[in-house]
């Protein structure tokens, strides 16, 4: 099992054997704000896109889809290799009732 550890710590894995991974600090709030602008741009994406992804996780950046896989993980590790450590919102297609509130956050 790797080692992890948050950018704020510096000390190198205690097993020399074991791989390093940082993680990434804790978000500021601007991150949270790009991250819940794009929740909104996903509620006003017209329906019938999003119906092309039914079953589907998608990736929301920048106000649009950018990628779908029916694995959330995938998806994940997909995303962050093509565009970095960036707020970034991944939604199942059709399987929650209604839209996010953003003012629920």
């Amino acid at each position: 099992m790797p080692f992890v550890t948050n950018s704020s710590s510096h000390s190198p894995s205690p097993d020399p054997e074991e791989p390093y991974v940082e993680v990434p600090a804790p978000r500021d709030s601007l991150a949270d704000a790009l991250f819940w602008r794009e929740v909104e741009a996903f509620n006003s994406l017209p329906q019938p896109l999003i119906d092309n992804y039914y079953g589907q996780y998608v990736a929301v950046y920048e106000g649009n889809i950018v990628d779908a896989d029916p694995d959330e993980g995938e998806l994940a590790l997909r995303f962050y290799r093509t565009f970095g450590y960036v707020p970034v919102y991944i939604h199942k297609v059709g399987t929650e009732d209604g839209l996010v509130d953003a003012d629920d956050r």
